[in-house]
């Protein structure tokens, strides 16, 4: 059960306190991924700063915690940021031996966060929403469905490419109705291009 698998993790880690993959496990559970489990976003936290100081270049650390920074209880972009770009450069550095060549390109939550985050304009950077979309666009290729994805590269083309814009956003409308990013994208976009004649 997933309690008893939490006592192991806890387990582990009184026999050996920087055990950096039960720390990580933790944090998960502790988000409420599992059912018996309270969530606690204290103690998920304090397990990804102990993962995270642990083992600093596991790319699904990096993308886990910087994720829960950005959406979670406790909102910090700036780390968020920091996480996930440091997530990005251990994928690029990654080598690319046809063996490596799934795992360096299969990280789209990594580069979805990451174009979230840019597209926030949290920076104030006037690229950042070009390197959002150049993010969203290999993010895609490797999940094509996710409408978080879709909507933000929905969002991203209107106003450069609006028929692939409103193609991408239509898309995550007729599958998931309550898809808030797109339906706003869409609304955003018509009342600023109301037919002129």
């Amino acid at each position: 059960s997933c309690l008893e698998g939490k006592g192991f993790l806890e387990t582990l880690i009184q026999a050996n306190p920087e055990h950096a993959k039960a720390h990580f496990e933790l944090a998960k559970l502790h988000l409420g991924h599992l059912q018996g489990i309270e969530r606690d976003y204290g103690l998920a936290l304090h397990h990804f700063q102990q993962a995270y100081s642990f083992d600093p270049k596991n790319v699904a650390l990096l993308t886990a915690y910087g994720e829960f920074l950005r959406t979670g209880a406790r909102n910090d972009i700036p780390m968020s940021l920091k996480l996930l770009e440091e997530a990005q450069m251990l994928l690029e550095k990654a080598p690319k031996e046809p063996q490596q060549k799934r795992t360096k390109a299969s990280n789209p939550e990594a580069d979805t966060s990451l174009a979230a985050i840019l597209m926030d304009d949290v920076a104030g950077k006037a690229e950042d929403r070009k390197k959002a979309l150049e993010l969203c666009e290999k993010a895609f290729r490797e999940t094509p469905h996710d409408p978080f994805l879709l909507s933000m590269l929905g969002e991203l083309l209107l106003p450069i490419d609006p028929s692939r814009g409103i193609k991408y956003l239509s898309k995550v409308i007729k599958k998931h109705h309550e898809c808030v990013p797109a339906l706003l994208a869409l609304a955003k976009h018509e009342t600023a291009h109301e037919p002129e004649d």
